[in-house]
């Protein structure tokens, strides 16, 4: 592993979960000693409570994004169903896996979809000069609205993620996976470096292409 993939997953995931693991560890025993035993208890239920209050957000988020992506719920349950998703995740972890070594592997493989997912968003709002008709993207007209695509999806972005995360996986070398070409520059790690900027220039290149070819048609039928 060369000395920035070394900086780059060491020193960004290793560290930071080592530290939150020992604070953790620091808050749930380390106060005992120090307090009275009816003080204690009320004082881990404060912190389940306030974990739980920290993760009502995201539950509500992450339930919007299944309904965004077409899943026919109620929000409530569909925000009930990711509570129920990630707690059986999360106990999975704690009592089968090692929980510090799922994290780290976890914060390892985020290059393969941040790096082309940002090369994406970035290039689109540089494209559109960061303006969008926003009665336009939440109207209800289906196929015939303005940013509908093809049943849906936005096909030159769905593209470019793809193929900016099949980048980073090949040139990516982690603990739990190494891409044939990182294998093949003896261990380097550029996948931090490829992922973005190839998901931007494709999607750059389709979004213009659909361009001219919707510019074509519209003339030829003038």
């Amino acid at each position: 592993m060369g000395p920035l993939s070394t900086i780059g997953h060491a020193g960004t995931s290793g560290v930071p979960a080592r530290v939150l693991g020992q604070l953790s560890a620091v808050l749930g025993t380390g106060l005992k000693p120090f307090i009275p035993s009816w003080l204690f208890i009320v004082y881990i239920f404060a912190v389940i409570g306030g974990s739980l209050a920290n993760n009502i957000p995201t539950y509500y988020s992450s339930g919007l994004a299944l309904q965004a992506i077409g899943l026919k719920l109620h929000r409530n349950v569909a925000t009930g169903l990711d509570v129920v998703v990630s707690t059986a995740i999360a106990l999975y972890i704690l009592f089968v896996q090692d929980f510090s070594t799922t994290l780290n592997n976890f914060i390892v493989l985020l290059v393969v979809w941040v790096g082309p997912y940002g090369g994406v968003w970035i290039c689109d709002g540089y494209l559109r000069r960061g303006k969008f008709d926003f009665h336009a993207i939440h109207a209800k007209d289906g196929p015939a609205g303005r940013y509908w695509g093809w049943r849906g999806i936005n096909l030159p972005g769905g593209i470019a993620l793809l193929t900016g995360m099949i980048a980073a996986a090949l040139t990516m070398k982690s603990p739990l996976y190494t891409g044939p070409i990182a294998i093949g520059l003896g261990g380097t790690d550029i996948s931090w470096m490829v992922g973005l900027p190839a998901s931007a220039l494709i999607y750059a290149g389709l979004t213009r292409f659909n361009e001219r070819r919707a510019h074509a048609l519209r003339l030829a039928t003038e």
